[in-house]
């Protein structure tokens, strides 16, 4: 397993195999980069049950 750290304005996110992962900005774990939605698809899923409320 290779990761390796890229160094972006905000700090850094990690390249895991060559596959980019960013930080969720609410629980911040990492997950894996597929288009710039700043939260982890389970925090993302958390989110919309608590607005359906």
């Amino acid at each position: 397993m290779k990761i390796e750290k890229v160094m972006t304005y905000y700090g850094y996110d990690l390249l895991i195999n060559e596959v980019l992962h960013k930080k969720c900005l609410k629980c911040e774990k990492w997950y894996k980069f597929e288009r710039e939605l700043g939260y982890c698809y389970s925090c993302i899923r958390e989110m919309k049950e608590k607005g359906k409320g």
